[in-house]
């Protein structure tokens, strides 16, 4: 056998030459299933107006808003196109906003990674604690830094009582 028929006789093994290859078998379709799609259609329906009913619509109104001078009540008849969003962009309170939105989703990012691993190394109820524990006492920190909230002794010793607990979870846990 030579190396050419060697070829032809794995080819046509393979069903990928002209003989040897067995013919397709009609397709059969199956016969539809009424009563499933009806199913489907029951369970998913209701889900889909309630979404559309309390998603999608109110997103198309607030679009169509967005595009008014309206004062909340009325019809809307006064159109300014783009210029409440050229407003809303050029103002530096909602610039300002913009940067304390992205540190509250790194923060809270950062939060809850940190919530993760603790999960994994240290039982869930500890790591709970750690975590709102932790939270709780570098909110009122920083209300204090920031002037908000007065830095008492008292407030401090019962700060440094949350994290002796905390630790003392560890510790026992």
């Amino acid at each position: 056998m030579t190396a050419t028929s060697t070829q032809a006789a794995a080819l046509r093994d393979n069903g990928e030459g002209g003989r040897g290859q067995r013919p397709l078998s009609p397709v059969r379709k199956r016969p539809v299933n009424w009563r499933m799609g009806l199913e489907i259609a029951v369970f998913v329906l209701p889900a889909l107006v309630l979404f559309f009913m309390f998603v999608v619509w109110p997103m198309l109104r607030a679009v169509q808003f967005s595009v008014y001078r309206w004062k909340g009540f009325g019809p809307l008849t006064d159109f300014v196109g783009l210029r409440n969003y050229v407003s809303v962009l050029t103002n530096d309170v909602f610039i300002g906003a913009l940067g304390h939105n992205r540190f509250i989703v790194v923060a809270s990012i950062a939060s809850l990674y940190g919530l993760g691993v603790a999960m994994v190394t240290i039982p869930v109820g500890t790591a709970y604690a750690v975590w709102t524990a932790t939270g709780a006492t570098l909110t009122v920190v920083w209300a204090m830094a920031r002037g908000v909230e007065p830095a008492t002794l008292r407030r401090v010793l019962l700060l440094m009582g949350i994290v002796a607990c905390v630790v003392g979870l560890k510790v026992v846990g």
